[in-house]
């Protein structure tokens, strides 16, 4: 059955996420909003591309592993089942639909096979019985981090430098394994990596502290507006303010 386009488009907006989802907890509108944007993307192609488009980027943040052969089969179906092979020096443009498409299998699996089809499957036809903790896990260790389940400090530490990382999907990963940590391990990882020689690991404190409400978060953002770093200042002070005076920062 085709959904009309309002019912489609009410979906969407009713689905988007404001932070990753934690693998090990998902409430009752979580689920909800999954089996819409499912059925959004079990859709023909034809009016309801706005919505599918808007439907990934909500899957970046909720998708699970549900999600996964349903995207690959939007990527076959919509943007075809080979991937060209280009001349020396030239590169391909894509439309941002395919772009959201792949960031949100990106996202969901912790690692990036291009933008076209084939590879998407080879990798999936090889992990879809693995459990997503370990697709997360392994793109991890694939980037050079030191693995380790569950996290130990030196692990914790890198994936709160990964918060930071122009890599989208690494980033939302890092949020997910540590929005599941004991809160008392959190916290000390954060303080160490709040007093850091690292510009990279005192960035990723702030970082962390906008998605994941920490015991003792608000003293390390006051620590941070005196940091020696101009950006850590800055995000530090409108931090502060939003947690002071949430109704009055800009």
């Amino acid at each position: 059955m085709r959904l009309p386009v309002y019912a489609l488009m009410f979906a969407v907006a009713t689905a988007q996420p404001t932070q990753p989802q934690d693998l090990s907890k998902r409430d009752q509108s979580t689920d909800r909003a999954l089996r819409r944007l499912h059925d959004i993307l079990r859709q023909p192609p034809g009016p309801n591309d706005a919505a599918r488009h808007d439907a990934y980027l909500s899957l970046i943040g909720i998708g699970d592993e549900e999600t996964v052969p349903l995207l690959l089969e939007r990527l076959r179906i919509d943007y075809g089942t080979t991937e060209p092979v280009l001349p020396p020096g030239l590169k391909l443009g894509f439309v941002c639909t395919q772009v959201h498409l792949v960031d949100a299998l990106r996202s969901i699996t912790n690692t990036d096979q291009g933008m076209f089809y084939p590879r998407w499957k080879t990798w999936w036809d090889a992990h879809q019985s693995l459990p997503r903790l370990q697709w997360i896990l392994s793109g991890f260790k694939e980037a050079g981090l030191d693995v380790i389940d569950p996290p130990d400090e030196r692990f914790g530490l890198e994936l709160i430098q990964e918060l930071t990382d122009k890599s989208q999907y690494y980033s939302i990963n890092a949020y997910r394994l540590l929005r599941g940590l004991p809160a008392s391990k959190h916290g000390a990882w954060l303080i160490i990596a709040a007093t850091s020689d690292q510009r990279a690991l005192r960035l990723g404190t702030l970082r962390d502290l906008e998605q994941i409400d920490t015991p003792g978060g608000v003293d390390l953002i006051r620590r941070l507006t005196g940091d020696k770093d101009q950006e850590i200042r800055e995000l530090a002070d409108r931090m502060l303010k939003q947690r002071t005076f949430p109704f009055r920062a800009k």
